[in-house]
């Protein structure tokens, strides 16, 4: 390939398509990365997401799950509002939800933010799994890789 028509390719790459590309390539991975975050207690914005107001349901849940600290909500007790996340991708954006029946109630007590990754773990994703993927997509649309 000659510099002219390298130079030609890098200018043809539409980057706002390439990453909406690796983002949904990479979509089960963003799925688990909400789902950790979640077991972690925290929100899109990094906050907890909240705190249990009963000392001994506090207690038990500390037991079931450390990692979100003592008395920190988790959204999780038997599993089923995780194990529902799914994503949509739209043009410009991407949701997370949870199918789960709790859903509505969940997102009234805590908030929209309980969905979405915070800083932490789109940093931790982007050097995992998008990097890599967005150079996979650049390489493809250059070289026709």
């Amino acid at each position: 390939m000659q510099l002219s028509q390298l130079r030609m390719n890098l200018k043809r790459i539409d980057f706002k398509s390439l990453v909406g590309d690796a983002l949904q390539a990479q979509k089960k991975e963003i799925v688990e990365y909400q789902k950790a975050q979640m077991l972690h207690g925290q929100r899109a914005d990094g906050l907890k997401i909240g705190k249990y107001k009963d000392y001994n349901y506090a207690r038990v849940k500390a037991n079931m799950n450390p990692i979100a600290g003592y008395g920190f909500v988790d959204l999780k007790y038997r599993g089923e509002f995780q194990r529902n996340i799914g994503i949509r991708f739209f043009t410009d954006s991407y949701v997370l939800f949870s199918s789960d029946s709790k859903a509505d109630k969940l997102l009234t007590q805590y908030g929209p933010d309980i969905f979405g990754l915070n800083a932490e773990f789109i940093k931790d994703f982007a050097t995992m799994y998008l990097n890599s993927e967005l150079n996979k997509q650049i390489r493809k649309q250059i070289y026709g890789l």
